[in-house]
């Protein structure tokens, strides 16, 4: 059992959700910290409290002595509010005087929020009952190992946290010298405006190389053999693909792999730019590349005289034959399927497409998660001033991300002379002369 020479093992802190900070709250975080669990306090009000990084909380029912002698559901209320603050997955534990069982907790939780976005521990602890120092301690324990889900989460928090170490070593570990010659090296690929995006995803990069190793990585492999073990309730959905393929830029500038609603008639209502990253810096240029596409709606895909039976040549030739047929009172049932077996080509297979169709499956257009088809022959020169404008027909719906932008330029490259890459790959001599000297 956990005790003052043990280390606690999970990362983040535990926080302590209660409207008072009394004797009862003042013990219970005295007996966390002398077992070596960094602690935070929070009253449930003060919307300034830092809540990030939290991944147990223990959660007072009732924050208001008001709500202590209401019957109904709208007692836990503040509970509920509070703990929505919560980012990320974390651990709910009932740690109150109260006597009304987690799962009455969930379930209220449940109707005004939806499903609670981390677990509400089935075992609580009356808050008079604590007495050992280690009934916290093992209380949370148990908890945790019930739920492999959590665990995977805080494991995944070791590995990072253990990876940030090492990267940061490599990099801002050097003295102040070496670091802000690191830093002008970025800007002169990114330029100002794009300084701050490089210097992260340049550190993520390394983060991920010091992330493959340490007990914690060691650790995930039983965690997700019990994972591989669990039928999940919930299937694998398109917003969960999504996820992995798209992410919306926060605040920034237009950039390679960005996705656009058009506003256009012609059936061409999606591009997407395909301007390699290392000519947007610097704003080199006031012109982006774009290649347009096309959702493939219901509409697309019934209607034989829309834009994919326009530029598909096989399911124009069947339309036109299929067409013919039936004004003569044929039977057009083959046809039928043939045409819906090309579809699927689209939709589904991505077999035997012709050679200027890439298509982006799970791209949410307003909420539905739809195939979206570009024709990396149909590209224009569009003016960057365009697609920031926000008052425009062009509308930014998401950024296609590492590696399928990569996927993407180099099916493109076919039709363009070079990708791009950053100007590192030099010789230090030829890479000083080009950018001039640190």
């Amino acid at each position: 059992m956990p005790g003052n020479s043990s280390p606690w093992p999970y990362p983040g802190k535990v926080l302590i959700i209660d409207d008072e900070y009394d004797e009862l709250i003042k013990d219970a975080s005295d007996q966390l910290l002398k077992n070596g669990v960094p602690v935070g306090y929070w009253n449930g009000r003060n919307r300034k409290t830092i809540l990030s990084n939290t991944r147990v909380v223990l959660l007072d029912l009732i924050l208001s002595r008001k709500d202590a002698n209401m019957s109904g559901p709208e007692k836990f209320d503040r509970a509920i509010k509070a703990i929505s603050r919560i980012r990320g997955a974390s651990i709910v534990i009932i740690f109150s005087n109260t006597t009304d069982d987690p799962a009455d907790f969930e379930e209220a939780y449940s109707r005004k929020k939806g499903r609670f976005p981390g677990v509400i521990a089935q075992q609580k602890m009356q808050k008079d009952n604590l007495k050992n120092p280690n009934e916290l301690i093992n209380l949370i324990e148990r908890s945790v190992k019930e739920h492999p889900e959590v665990r995977l989460a805080l494991l995944l928090e070791s590995v990072i946290d253990s990876s940030k170490d090492g990267a940061f070593q490599s990099t801002l570990g050097h003295n102040v010298d070496v670091v802000a010659s690191l830093v002008k090296i970025m800007e002169r690929q990114a330029g100002k405006e794009g300084l701050r995006r490089e210097l992260v995803d340049s550190l993520i990069r390394l983060l991920s190389r010091h992330a493959h190793s340490g007990q914690a990585y060691e650790e995930l492999s039983g965690v997700l053999d019990e994972m591989l073990g669990k039928n999940p309730q919930v299937p694998a959905s398109a917003a969960l693909l999504s996820l992995l393929m798209y992410y919306q830029p926060h605040k920034e500038k237009v950039w390679t792999g960005d996705i656009f609603q058009t506003g256009k008639t012609d059936g061409r209502d999606i591009a997407i730019i395909i301007t390699p990253a290392c000519d947007l810096a610097f704003n080199k240029t006031g012109f982006v590349t774009v290649a347009f596409g096309f959702s493939l709606t219901k509409e697309t895909l019934d209607n034989h005289k829309n834009i994919l039976f326009r530029k598909d040549d096989t399911l124009r030739d069947l339309a036109s034959e299929q067409e013919k047929v039936a004004s003569t009172g044929g039977n057009i049932e083959a046809y039928e399927n043939k045409i819906k077996k090309r579809i699927e080509c689209y939709t589904d297979t991505g077999k035997f497409l012709p050679a200027w169709a890439h298509v982006l499956h799970h791209v949410d257009l307003k909420g539905n998660m739809l195939p979206v088809c570009l024709d990396l022959n149909d590209v224009e020169r569009v003016p960057i001033e365009k697609l920031g404008n926000k008052r425009g027909r062009w509308k930014r719906i998401v950024r296609l991300d590492s590696p399928f932008i990569e996927a993407l330029l180099q099916k493109f490259g076919g039709h363009l002379s070079r990708i791009g890459v950053p100007d590192v790959n030099f010789s230090l001599k030829m890479f000083t002369e080009r950018a001039g000297s640190l």
